[in-house]
């Protein structure tokens, strides 16, 4: 559109295309499924017209943004993308210590998250059609949804990687995004295989008002080009999420908000979301909430919808992997990164009332040895160990998995722990083995996708 100026920026290790115009305060739009930057353009423009900043981007995985690995879904959690939204801020508004936000279905969801992860970063948020959705301890977010759907509702049917893909090949890119922005049931969306939306191929989808053929071209024309498995990661990703957000269980949105809905939207007729939403509970969890809009006839928005077994002795925990703590999945170093770790211990906390490990209810920390290390975003941190000291410096001999446990297996148990630090308990180690404490070790560089730099 005219007076929008169009760049790529490289953030955070993808090219984000970002769309912007206008001067004055920062206002950041984040869009949904199945959409790009292009939803925003009216509110952009409007924006500037009023003295703002406007800057709408494409999503990892959406539109001209490239370089994320769509064939990975676990690229796509919460954590990468909030981590490319800051490389963002940081390279075009690091004048703004924080900026206004507006999201809407899945940007709805990443600007919680954004909100949850840097609260630093935002002055106030407007999202529309999904409202807070505060994770369940004790239940994944697809276990949920199959227990209350099926295996037909297409979050669900979107799971597989490439089968709903397939699907959609078979009914051509245009229909399938005519059905999705022009779906007007506020009851659950269902895609049983084989049947798609329900309709035949030859019956004519009519556009309502407010979506032309030639907004459907431009969508058309850029998920021709993308494909829609980048957009479907985001769900594939809503399990990951849940493993990885532990360390937030229980914590609130802290920045002022406004919710918008339409009152045929399906997340709205959800099951248990009105009073969620009305009865305080939306409220509890987001205490600045500072209004709640229902817009009545509005055009459904299509939106989306931890402690294990531990050992406690009196003067702390065995960490996963560690002692008498099991760990089920030592073969699999992606589970204990630090976000495992401290989403563990605050489960335990919470449990046991012991004390709460979040910043802002922490009240001294005293630590030894290790200071605090802020995050690189230029380098990860195995290159880093790899540069300065070389490939048989302790950290990076730990990285391949099985390959060190193997020689302290030929050293002995007892011989190892007196190398490393002061004998202590070896019958532990004897037991579970080294590849818990060495899978910390591993994991360094699987979650550098988030920018921490608080200050």
């Amino acid at each position: 559109m005219e007076g929008i100026d169009h760049k790529s920026i490289t953030v955070n290790g993808i090219n984000m295309h970002v769309a912007e115009i206008g001067q004055g305060p920062f206002v950041l739009f984040l869009h949904g499924f199945p959409e790009c930057w292009y939803s925003w353009r009216h509110q952009m423009t409007f924006m500037a017209r009023h003295g703002f900043r406007a800057v709408a981007l494409d999503l990892r995985g959406y539109g001209d943004t490239t370089g994320a690995p769509v064939n990975d879904f676990t690229k796509f959690t919460t954590l990468h993308v909030v981590g490319d939204v800051v490389a963002l801020l940081n390279a075009v508004a690091a004048q703004e210590e924080k900026v206004f936000v507006v999201g809407h279905d899945w940007g709805a969801m990443i600007a919680w998250a954004l909100c949850l992860y840097r609260p630093d970063r935002v002055k106030a948020l407007v999202n529309l059609s999904v409202a807070f959705l505060p994770r369940n301890p004790s239940k994944k977010p697809v276990e949920s949804l199959l227990a209350v759907y099926g295996e037909d509702y297409y979050i669900c049917r979107f799971q597989e990687p490439g089968e709903i893909e397939g699907e959609f090949a078979q009914m051509g890119t245009r229909r399938v995004l005519k059905n999705f922005l022009t779906y007007d049931n506020p009851g659950p969306l269902y895609l049983p295989k084989g049947k798609g939306f329900g309709e035949s191929a030859d019956t004519p989808i009519i556009l309502p008002s407010w979506l032309s053929e030639e907004e459907v071209d431009y969508y058309a024309s850029k998920y021709e080009k993308s494909g829609f498995t980048g957009a479907l990661n985001y769900y594939r990703a809503l399990d990951k999420n849940w493993e990885l957000t532990a360390p937030w269980t229980g914590d609130q949105i802290k920045v002022p908000v406004k919710f918008i809905v339409g009152d045929l939207d399906l997340t709205y007729n959800a099951p248990g979301s009105k009073d969620f939403i009305h009865k305080g509970g939306f409220k509890r969890y987001v205490p600045l909430l500072k209004e709640v809009v229902v817009m009545e006839g509005a055009p459904p928005n299509f939106g989306c919808a931890a402690l294990g077994d531990w050992a406690v002795a009196p003067d702390g925990p065995d960490l996963r992997g560690y002692g008498d703590t099991p760990d089920a999945l030592l073969v699999d170093l992606s589970k204990s990164t630090v976000l495992h770790i401290v989403g563990n211990l605050i489960a335990l906390l919470d449990a046991v009332a012991w004390m709460r490990m979040k910043s802002d209810e922490v009240k001294a920390l005293v630590n030894f040895i290790i200071a605090f290390i802020p995050r690189s975003p230029e380098i990860n941190p195995m290159d880093m160990f790899h540069g300065a000291y070389g490939e048989d410096h302790y950290t990076c001999r730990f990285q391949e998995p099985e390959d060190i446990e193997a020689e302290f297996a030929q050293i002995g148990t007892k011989e190892i722990l007196k190398n490393i630090f002061a004998f202590r308990t070896p019958a532990k180690f004897e037991q579970t083995g080294s590849s818990g404490g060495v899978n910390y070790y591993c994991a360094l560089g699987s979650l550098v996708r988030v920018d921490w730099n608080c200050g």
